[in-house]
Formats: C-alpha cells, sequence, structure tokens
C-alpha cells in the first residue's frame, strides 16, 4: 500500500465522527419490532410452565418451594427469542425495550429471581399458586377478594363442589373474615 493512499485515509479520518457508538453512555437507537431482554411481572403468572417447556435456551426454570414457587430467568443463557413472551397466556412476560442490554461481567447480576407465593384453597387447605391478577381479570372482568377467593379454589373442590356451594363458602368466608391466605391474596406481602 502506498504511503499517500494511508496519509489521505489518516487526514479523512482526523476530521469525521467515529462510527462506534458510545453504548452505554450514550443510548443506541434501536430499530422497530427490535428483540430486547424478556421483563417479566410476577403479578401476573400462573405458573403454567409454558414458558419453561419452550424456552430453547433452558434460561427460565421454575421450583417448587415451601411457601410458593421461585422463578429464576438466566439472561446469560437467553437468546431473545421472544418465543416465552409469545407462549404465555397471561402477559407475565413481555418484550422489555426500554432496558433492551444488560451489559455486565458478573454472572450473578445476569440472573432474575422472584417467588409467586402459595395460598390455601378456602375449601379444604391445600397449597395452590396466589392466582395471577390477569387470570382473575379475564375469568370475573375485575379483580375483587371475592373473585380472587374464587379463583383461589383448588382444581379437586372445583370437581367436588357445585358452583353454588363454593360461591355459599366464599360468602361465608368473607363475612367471618377467616381466610388465613388474605395478605397473600391481595398481594398485600409483596410478591418478590
Amino acid at each position: 500500500m502506498k504511503v499517500g493512499v494511508i496519509l489521505k485515509h489518516i487526514w479523512e479520518n482526523l476530521f469525521t465522527e467515529p462510527m462506534t457508538k458510545k453504548f452505554p453512555k450514550e443510548p443506541v437507537q434501536l430499530p422497530e419490532g427490535f428483540r430486547g431482554r424478556v421483563g417479566y411481572i410476577p403479578e401476573n403468572c400462573i405458573m403454567c410452565n409454558m414458558c419453561v417447556l419452550n424456552c430453547p435456551a433452558n434460561a427460565i426454570e421454575i421450583k417448587p418451594e415451601e411457601d410458593g414457587k421461585r422463578w429464576t430467568l438466566h439472561y446469560d443463557r437467553c437468546i431473545n427469542c421472544m418465543i416465552c413472551v409469545e407462549v404465555c397466556p397471561v402477559e407475565a412476560l413481555y418484550n422489555d425495550d426500554k432496558e433492551p442490554f444488560r451489559v455486565t461481567s458478573d454472572r450473578i447480576s445476569a440472573i432474575e429471581t422472584g417467588k409467586v407465593p402459595m395460598v390455601s384453597c378456602p375449601i379444604c387447605g391445600k397449597k395452590v399458586p396466589r392466582p395471577s391478577n390477569t387470570m382473575v381479570k379475564r375469568m370475573m372482568k375485575e379483580v375483587t377478594p371475592r373473585n380472587l377467593l374464587k379463583a383461589a379454589v383448588c382444581p379437586q373442590c372445583k370437581k367436588d363442589h357445585k358452583p353454588e356451594e363454593i360461591d355459599a363458602i366464599i360468602d361465608k368466608i368473607l363475612e367471618e373474615g377467616s381466610y388465613p391466605d388474605m395478605d397473600k391474596l391481595l398481594g398485600k406481602e409483596g410478591l418478590r
């Protein structure tokens, strides 16, 4: 290569803007339809495991614990395919384009975790995951203590009791204030 060509390139580059971006100090303009990172709303989650079953990178885990179910999202494994967002029936997962990149060299900070508490079935006392607000809205149009109690009835009790019997039991519980997990059910205890 000739010296004149090299000097020409040096001269041109002295007076032009750099080609690289100053990310993360300056925000990057993202194209429409950009797949950011996966966001999670634990209040909406019904722990159906659809995201776990469909994730090709095994980036999502849901494990039962004594007092709830713990979910873990491994951003260091996630390939941003958004299949989990597509299969989620209650919109607990979403495409978060507000924080599209997670720049870290620490593996622990690339993991997000939280817990959905277990509540007691108002009829038999069996532990079930707290019903999500999204599920209650879809089933009953609004989130009220009565509707949350009705959604917390376990599948076995729904088979064993008629809807009128379930309504009568829930009305009695609301009158007496005898449901032990009401704070968890209403979300006052915090879901994370």
